[in-house]
């Protein structure tokens, strides 16, 4: 979780603040905050501050694939290539709608931008 250097200023008014959900977080984390906090720098910046919620990638295989893999289909490099469970986006996403959006929200002064 990173969050602007403002949001914790108390001589500024308490603003709320766009959030960035951040898929593979355990590699591009730092890379990504410090773009942020590099382009929303005063006196002129060219992004809002944001929050970036971290998501580390645990089964990238399951959760990115919409659908689960036909091993009938499949050659024998297809499999050894692909391994573990598929088909898990669905899930993914509700988890990602349902569970932790709600959660920064309600934890964190967060804004919804469409």
């Amino acid at each position: 979780m990173y969050l602007p250097k403002t949001y914790s200023d108390s001589s500024l008014t308490p603003q709320h603040y766009p959030v960035v959900y951040l898929l593979d977080s355990e590699s591009n984390f730092p890379y990504l905050t410090a773009y942020i906090e590099k382009l929303s720098k005063y006196p002129y910046p060219a992004i809002p501050e944001m929050i970036v919620v971290g998501i580390v990638n645990t089964n990238r295989t399951r959760d990115l694939t919409p659908t689960t893999r036909n091993e009938k289909v499949m050659t024998a490099k297809q499999k050894a290539k692909i391994k573990g469970a598929s088909g898990g986006n669905a899930a993914f996403f509700q988890f990602l709608e349902q569970e932790v959006k709600p959660f920064v929200h309600h934890e964190f002064r967060a804004n919804d931008y469409a």
